[in-house]
């Protein structure tokens, strides 16, 4: 709803639709300038049955858009229990239609609470949120809670807010999906903000005599390392994997293709096929994860498999080249890559004392081929 839709006079009444008493006098005022109609006039007074509601929200009674705002309103005051619904109705709109909703005036508090819950993985609607400056401490706490990395990413770079709550900066970090691009600048922040409380205390416990340049050399080194405690790298590990522990295959999957790389080198090793080649399909996976998984003799073949048929990682040079040197590659793949590496590396290979005889023995002709040496 554009609110400019209303009169200022009408606006001013809006509060009213905020009243959990609502008389005739009320009913009145609201009709006469507009703001109720009969959808939303049963809607404030709790008339409309859940039957009846969720014909309204699936499209059997149209909603003119200056309504979707009170629409919305409405039944996150009265129909909370239908969140389901109302969140099917909503995450279907357009992006003028969510940026109505997100600027009407009645959400704020609880309402605006319960609407981030519902909204926490629509980027869109978040932006909306970010540029109505209507974020705060609780609703990055809400959205910190996002499976959606464009949410995270917006909100972990908000430090005007997160800074006052190492707590939600602990939690950005443990979120699979906030990703790799804002861990880093939330490590630097959490370090900092760390040293920040520790000096704070350090203030009371110690002595005024101590040594200003030392404290100086203490917050550089801090500042500089960027390196998280080793206590919470072992609390953010364990977060992790009792989190996905906790998951179903669907929701595993989804992370895999979404989540930052810490998730993805833990369900890269998941026992599921389908949840280990999710893996390789996220966009943000890296070259240097890719040749992580070609060198590690643990790497299940099934990887290998894949990462080989994958053509931008099969003319990859260095890839292809340490999947050959890996022992544990299977036989058929490094004999049908062998052709692509140098006479360098064929001559290396051929003098490993760790790969297939066959392999050794094909690097070696390929590479007396080239080179026209003799045996």
């Amino acid at each position: 709803m554009d609110n400019l839709a209303f009169s200022k006079e009408a606006t001013s009444f809006l509060k009213l639709l905020k009243l959990d008493q609502i008389t005739e006098e009320h009913l009145d005022i609201l009709e006469k300038h507009g703001i109720v109609n009969f959808i939303t006039k049963e809607l404030l007074l709790r008339k409309s049955s859940d039957e009846q509601v969720k014909m309204i929200l699936s499209g059997g009674l149209p909603i003119a858009p200056k309504d979707l705002p009170i629409v919305t309103f409405l039944l996150v005051k009265n129909y909370q229990h239908l969140f389901q619904d109302i969140f099917q109705f909503i995450i279907k709109l357009d992006s003028t239609s969510k940026k109505n909703i997100a600027s009407f005036p009645l959400f704020e508090g609880g309402y605006l609470t319960f609407l981030c819950k519902l909204l926490k993985n629509d980027p869109l609607f978040v932006s909306h949120l970010i540029s109505l400056n209507k974020i705060d401490l609780e609703i990055v706490d809400i959205l910190a809670n996002s499976n959606e990395p464009e949410v995270l990413y917006r909100i972990s770079h908000m430090r005007h807010i997160i800074q006052h709550d190492l707590n939600i900066v602990k939690k950005l970090l443990s979120n699979p999906y906030t990703p790799d691009e804002a861990l880093t600048y939330l490590r630097q922040l959490y370090v900092e903000l760390n040293y920040q409380e520790t000096e704070e205390e350090e203030k009371v416990e110690t002595h005024e005599t101590e040594s200003k340049e030392e404290n100086q050399d203490i917050k550089t080194l801090f500042k500089e390392t960027q390196h998280l405690p080793s206590n919470l790298k072992r609390e953010l590990e364990e977060n992790l994997a009792q989190r996905i522990s906790k998951m179903t295959t669907p929701e595993k999957i989804k992370l895999a293709l979404k989540g930052n790389k810490s998730a993805r080198m833990y369900l890269i090793r998941d026992p599921n096929k389908q949840i280990s080649l999710s893996v390789l399909e996220n966009p943000k996976i890296t070259e240097d994860e890719i040749l992580f998984l070609v060198k590690s003799k643990s790497t299940p073949d099934h990887i290998i498999r894949e990462i080989a048929k994958n053509n931008n990682w099969s003319n990859n040079y260095s890839v292809v080249r340490d999947m050959i040197f890996n022992p544990k590659t299977p036989l058929d793949i490094s004999m049908n890559l062998i052709g692509k590496i140098s006479t360098a590396d064929l001559e290396k290979l051929s003098k490993s004392k760790e790969i297939p005889s066959a392999l050794k023995n094909q690097a070696l002709r390929i590479f007396l081929v080239k080179t026209g040496k003799k045996q």
